[in-house]
């Protein structure tokens, strides 16, 4: 969005100036075309000010499968976030997503990097670990589960 300013795009056969309040970038993203179809230039003599969305939050706010107030009254919930203040809460809430578990598949796999954090919201949660036992008589790895994470459990 632009906040101040001029802003003139153009593409093959047009040109339109964009003013104060005014948004533009919005078509590549709504209709997933990986390149821009015009030019976006600021033509403003004190420059241009603009408010940014990335893909990925535009697209995350359009998904109807999270739904972030939701998952902001979640959060607010739990006793390991109660430092946070609302704005933050409501930040943290925008950046999650919501991703649904078949019974069986793996969420996280022994070994892998961890960048993600996870709260359950439903169901339950095994944790394993895999220990090689005797790996000098050839004995194949054994997996034991460690836990069973229930709602408002985290890990990762």
């Amino acid at each position: 969005m632009l906040i101040e300013g001029k802003v003139v795009v153009a593409g093959s056969a047009i040109e339109y100036t964009f003013s104060s309040g005014m948004t533009f970038g919005e078509v590549e993203i709504l209709f997933q075309l990986s390149t821009r179809l015009s030019d976006a230039k600021c033509v403003s003599p004190e420059g241009c000010s603009c408010i940014v969305i990335n893909r990925e939050a535009m697209t995350k706010s359009l998904n109807p499968s999270i739904n972030i107030r939701e998952v902001y009254n979640y959060f607010a919930r739990q006793s390991r976030l109660e430092q946070l203040s609302k704005f933050d809460l409501k930040m943290l809430s925008s950046k999650a997503d919501q991703i649904k578990y078949e019974k069986g598949e793996y969420i996280a796999k022994e070994g892998t990097v961890s960048e993600r954090m996870f709260w359950v919201i439903r169901g339950s949660v095994s944790v394993v670990r895999t220990i090689k036992l005797l790996e000098h008589h050839n004995v194949r790895p054994t997996a034991f589960q460690i836990d069973t994470l229930q709602e408002s459990d985290t890990f990762g």
